[in-house]
């Protein structure tokens, strides 16, 4: 079972489902489930809930599967104590049955719900995991997009050491790429190429938003229209960073995902703080973080308050702004995150500057350089 399908694919499955009856059109519900689980996550659960209470009794591998959709959608909506025992009961029967796809799929979502809960080290391990049961399976595809999720990982933490050890190896322009694939190498070069050529990193991003969307990876599409906006707002192209976080927003609202609407609604905000309207990016912001409320050990919370940290700098809260940014800096660290450690501090210089406090600027400051 493929990880992600073209709408034509998705499409001719569920033309096949009425010429089907038992075991085989219970294996394609299961797979129009798996294919809907980002698409129309409603719709897939009701599938998987009917598969589970069908007859002749489903086995044990659907099950499995069944559980993977629905740990994947409770990830999605925050609810992570919940995906993780379905993604961890998913695990026991893949193990049982040497399902390696399935476990690969496993230790992905494990991978994901520890980066929600601001655990990288587990992160890490669990996707190192999904790589080698891709690898045991024989799966190109699983194996490289997975190992694109831990180079874009590693990039965020050490940019130079993430190209020395994958630029290589993640090639958007390999020969016969699948396009699922596709999306996640230009995703990977677009962002490490991002500040050597803008207008080249920019192109890549915009193709891997396509491709992502197209192939039922609506979560990471909403994640690289955010970066894009990012870097868009970053060239000071306010016009393009807003439509490129409306264009994440609207997704994010369609799928209620509160981690992903609170994500895009922080970057809103702050491309309106750039622009100086401070109270509707004060508005968007507070929204943003009522979103995240529910992932407050996620990097997406952390993003969220060192961006509002920035507004009440704007906003001439100086003393607050410090304290925001140094709890903020604290958390960035813990979370491995250096790029946001880095923003932190830097935050707190400008603070200090305000605050009429040159030396403990400049000592703050040069931290921030020895993480550069």
């Amino acid at each position: 079972m493929e990880r992600y399908v073209s709408q034509e694919a998705l499409a001719r499955l569920e033309q096949t489902l009425p010429s089907l009856a038992g075991r085989a059109q219970m294996q394609a519900k299961l797979e129009l489930a798996w294919h809907l689980r980002q698409r129309d996550s409603a719709r897939a659960l009701q599938l998987c809930q009917l598969l589970q209470q069908s007859e002749p009794l489903p086995s044990d591998l659907l099950v499995a599967r069944c559980m993977l959709v629905q740990g994947e959608v409770k990830w999605l909506f925050g609810e992570l104590d919940l995906a993780l025992q379905l993604a961890n009961i998913a695990v026991l029967i893949f193990e049982r049955e040497q399902d390696a796809i399935g476990l690969a799929d496993s230790y992905c979502l494990l991978g994901n719900i520890a980066h929600e809960q601001g655990q990288p080290a587990l992160r890490h391990q669990s996707w190192q995991i999904a790589i080698e049961q891709a690898q045991q399976a024989g799966d190109a595809l699983r194996l490289g997009a997975m190992q694109a999720l831990l180079a874009l990982s590693a990039s965020h933490s050490d940019p130079q050491l993430a190209r020395q050890q994958w630029q290589q190896r993640l090639r958007h322009d390999a020969p016969n790429l699948a396009p699922s694939l596709l999306a996640c190498f230009q995703e990977f070069q677009g962002e490490i190429g991002i500040f050597g050529n803008m207008g080249a990193g920019l192109a890549l991003l915009m193709q891997a938003f396509q491709g992502y969307l197209s192939h039922g990876n609506v979560q990471r599409a909403i994640l690289v229209a955010c970066h894009i906006g990012q870097h868009f707002c970053h060239i000071n192209d306010f016009q393009n960073a807003l439509e490129w976080q409306q264009r994440g927003l609207n997704l994010a609202r369609e799928s209620a995902w509160p981690g992903s609407i609170g994500l895009c609604l922080i970057n809103m905000g702050e491309c309106l703080r750039c622009l100086g309207r401070l109270e509707a990016a004060q508005q968007f912001m507070q929204e943003g973080l009522q979103h995240l409320g529910a992932l407050p050990r996620s990097t997406h919370c952390a993003i969220g308050l060192i961006m509002f940290a920035r507004l009440q700098l704007a906003q001439d809260d100086c003393q607050q702004a410090l304290q925001t940014f140094l709890i903020q800096q604290h958390k960035a660290a813990l979370l491995e995150r250096y790029d946001l450690e880095s923003d932190a501090l830097l935050g707190m210089a400008r603070a200090h500057l305000k605050l009429g406090d040159a030396s403990a600027a400049l000592d703050v400051a040069q931290q921030a350089l020895k993480l550069a």
